[in-house]
Order: C-alpha cells, then sequence, then structure tokens
C-alpha cells in the first residue's frame, strides 16, 4: 500500500511538471487490484484529479482513454461527464461539449452552476446569444452573485442588441469585481 501511494504521488507530480508520458506509465505499474480498479461502478479516488491533469495538459488521447474505462458517458458521474464534455471542447466538438454538459443534473448547487455557466459560455462561441441568456439567468438563479456567470448574461444581452439591459447587468456585479 505504501509503494502504491508513493507512485500515484509520483503520477501525479510528473503530470503536474507536464511529463505525461511517465505519468501513465507509473499508474500502469500500479498492481491490477481492486482498490486501483477503475471501471463504470467505482474508480480509484486518485482517478478524477489525474484525467483533470490530463485534460489540463491536453492529453486528449490518454484522457479520452482513462474515461473510456468508466463505460457511457451518460453513465458517468456529473464530474466525469465535466471532464468528457471538456475533452470535447479541446478536441473542437462544441456541440458534444454542450450535449453533455446539458445531461448533467447535480444536488451540487455549485457544479450546477458550473453546468449553467459552461453551457451559457459554449452557446455563446456557437453564437447563440438567446440560449446562452437563459443558461445565464438559471445559473443567477441558484448564484445572483456568481459575477462570471453574470458577465456572460450582460454579453449575450449587449450581442443581441439590449445594452440597456446589459448595464443593468453590469451594475449588479459585486464590488470586489470592480476592483479587479
Amino acid at each position: 500500500p505504501d509503494r502504491d501511494a508513493a507512485r500515484i504521488r509520483m503520477a501525479r507530480t510528473l503530470l503536474e511538471q507536464g511529463h505525461v508520458n511517465e505519468a501513465i506509465e507509473q499508474l500502469r505499474k500500479l498492481p491490477q487490484t481492486e482498490e486501483h480498479s477503475i471501471g463504470p461502478l467505482a474508480q480509484p479516488h486518485w482517478f478524477e484529479p489525474v484525467v483533470a491533469q490530463l485534460v489540463l495538459r491536453r492529453a486528449l488521447d490518454e484522457a479520452d482513454s482513462m474515461l473510456a474505462l468508466t463505460g457511457p458517458v451518460a453513465d458517468r458521474s456529473p464530474k466525469l461527464r465535466a471532464l468528457s464534455a471538456n475533452v470535447m471542447v479541446l478536441r473542437g466538438d462544441p456541440e458534444g461539449a454542450i450535449a453533455t454538459w446539458a445531461s448533467i443534473r447535480s444536488s451540487d448547487p455549485d457544479m450546477q452552476v458550473q453546468v449553467y455557466h459552461e453551457l451559457a459560455t459554449l452557446y455563446m462561441m456557437t453564437g447563440r446569444v438567446e440560449e446562452a441568456e437563459v443558461q445565464a439567468r438559471e445559473g443567477l438563479i441558484l448564484e445572483p452573485d456568481r459575477w462570471q456567470v453574470r458577465l456572460l448574461l450582460a454579453e449575450s444581452l449587449l450581442e443581441q442588441g439590449r445594452s440597456g439591459e446589459a448595464l443593468d447587468e453590469v451594475r449588479l456585479w459585486p464590488t470586489a469585481v470592480g476592483e479587479l
């Protein structure tokens, strides 16, 4: 167990330093025990942070391969679906990412606000400003002080030619944002 934990720490450190292949090699050396098995029903504690680092490092094939071990996207946890959606965006598939983000339902309010934020962002990217407005408004219902979502709402309103409403949204930003 100590050797396994050291190998996992080493893999995460290697990933943080950008050494993707070496990190994957360390993970492959882990014994195939129930504790380290990756499947649709369970993943080890280190799995999600490692995949997140792979996505961050743009090691998309490796991230995709690891995510595939967890089964179909629709059956994954909200966090793993989010990682899958991020891979889709980075591969140039905003429509797939929109479908994946739209399928996420979470009882965690922060996660659900992230879903609305990501959807609003993707809708803005794809020129669907009305849909972006809807998603931003949904996010603000859950978290009225989330200025990033309010910014997307203001941007979508501005793109729709509703500059007065956009200005009203900007005025609602928390004071700290004005100091940035």
